[in-house]
C-alpha cells in the first residue's frame, strides 16, 4: 500500500445573503483601516493578513475558505497478506533453490508464512517454512531438517522472486545475521528487543547434553545400541531428527564409515527438561568384525547432536573391520523404533 498526501479542506458554513452595497461599503472601511495602520506603525499587519508575493492579500476565516494540507508519512514496512498465486510462485522458487522436484514439497508449515513490503526500496519480502512431501526420498527429507525448509525470499523491482538464504536454527540468531531489513522484522514482530521468543525451547546444543549407551540388545543378526541423550542444562531444549554417529578407535580416529540414516523422517520432537532424556537407536550389523582377519578395537561412538558442529562421546567396546560395508552402522531418528 502506498501512502501519499491527503488534503483536508475546511469550508465555512453558508450564512445569510448580504446586499451588494453593504459589502462594498465594508470593503472600503477595511482598506482604509489597513492604510491607517500601516502609516501609524511603519510595518504591515500580521494578525489577519497572509502574504504569498510582493502584493499583500487579505484573508479571514469568515470571508473566504481556508485550506490546510496533512501529509501521511510513508511506513517503514508494511505487513501484507499473501495470495495463493504469490505463494505458488515462491514454492516454485523454493524447489529450484533446493534442487528438488516440486512434487517433493508438501507445502508450508502452518503459521510460518510471513509477507511484507518496504516502500522505501519498493521491495517485497517473504519468509516461508516448507515441509517435505510424504513421498519425498529420505535424502530430500533430511535436507529439510534443522531449518533447511525455512527460507527468506525477496522480490526486488524489475526482478522475479528469489531465495536469499536458509534461516536454519537457532531462529533469531540466523535471522539477525541474514540480509533481512530490521523494519520487516519489526512489522512481523519477530526477534525484537524484549521479545519473549528466546524463551521458547530451542534445539539442544552440544554443551547442554551428555550421551551414553543404554542396554544393548541383539536381534535378527543386528546389535541394537540405544544412544541416550540427557539434558544437563537448566532449561528445556528440543531433540528431533538424526544425530551423526561414527565408530571411534582407541587412538581417537574414526573407524569405517559414518552411520547411514535409516527409517522415517516423521519422528517426534522431544522437549527435554533438565535432567530428562531422549533416545536415538543405532544399529550395528552382525559380522561387522568377522569379515576381516584383524578387526579394529573400537572404544565407542563419536556422536553429533542434530544441527550441532561439536560432538560427544559414548563409550561401548566392540570390534569392527576398518573396511566394513557402508551399512554396517545405521542410525534412526529420535523416538523412531528400529526395523529389525
Amino acid at each position: 500500500m502506498r501512502h501519499g498526501s491527503r488534503k483536508v479542506v475546511r469550508r465555512r458554513a453558508s450564512g445569510a445573503r448580504t446586499s451588494r452595497p453593504l459589502v462594498i461599503a465594508l470593503g472600503a472601511v477595511a482598506i482604509a483601516g489597513l492604510l491607517l495602520s500601516a502609516c501609524g506603525t511603519g510595518s504591515p499587519s500580521t494578525t489577519s493578513t497572509s502574504s504569498s508575493s510582493s502584493t499583500s492579500t487579505t484573508s479571514t476565516s469568515t470571508t473566504s475558505p481556508s485550506t490546510s494540507t496533512t501529509t501521511i508519512p510513508i511506513a517503514a514496512a508494511e505487513n501484507l497478506f499473501i495470495s495463493q498465486r504469490t505463494l505458488a510462485a515462491i514454492t516454485d522458487v523454493f524447489a529450484a533453490y533446493k534442487h528438488i522436484p516440486l512434487a517433493d514439497v508438501a507445502g508450508p508449515v502452518p503459521d510460518t508464512i510471513y509477507y511484507g513490503y518496504v516502500p522505501a526500496t519498493n521491495t517485497y519480502w517473504a519468509r516461508v517454512y516448507f515441509e517435505p512431501a510424504p513421498t519425498a526420498p529420505l535424502a530430500v527429507g533430511v535436507s529439510f531438517q534443522d531449518g533447511g525448509g525455512d527460507v527468506i525470499f525477496v522480490l526486488r523491482p524489475g526482478h522475479a522472486w528469489s531465495a536469499v538464504t536458509t534461516v536454519g536454527v537457532p531462529f533469531c540468531s540466523s535471522l539477525l545475521h541474514d540480509p533481512l531489513p530490521a523494519s520487516i522484522l519489526a512489522v512481523w514482530q519477530l526477534c525484537q528487543p524484549g521479545s519473549t521468543t528466546p524463551s521458547v525451547p530451542q534445539r539442544c546444543p552440544t554443551s547442554q547434553l551428555s550421551v551414553t549407551v543404554g542396554a544393548t540388545q541383539g536381534a535378527a543378526g543386528t546389535d541394537v545400541f540405544p544412544l541416550v541423550f540427557t539434558n544437563t542444562g537448566t532449561v528445556n531444549c528440543l531433540l528431533q531428527g538424526f544425530p551423526g554417529v561414527s565408530f571411534e578407535g582407541t587412538s581417537g580416529s574414526q573407524v569405517a564409515t559414518a552411520a547411514q540414516r535409516e527409517g522415517t523422517l516423521d519422528g517426534p520432537t522431544f522437549s527435554v527438561a533438565p535432567g530428562g532424556s531422549a533416545t536415538a537407536v543405532a544399529l550395528v550389523l552382525e559380522g561387522a568384525g568377522a569379515s576381516c582377519t584383524h578387526p579394529v578395537n573400537v572404544k565407542g561412538f563419536r556422536v553429533y547432536p542434530p544441527n550441532q558442529f561439536s560432538s560427544l562421546f559414548a563409550a561401548s567396546h566392540l570390534y569392527i573391520c576398518a573396511n566394513a560395508p557402508a551399512n554396517t552402522l545405521q542410525i534412526y531418528s529420535f523416538g523412531v523404533k528400529a526395523v529389525l
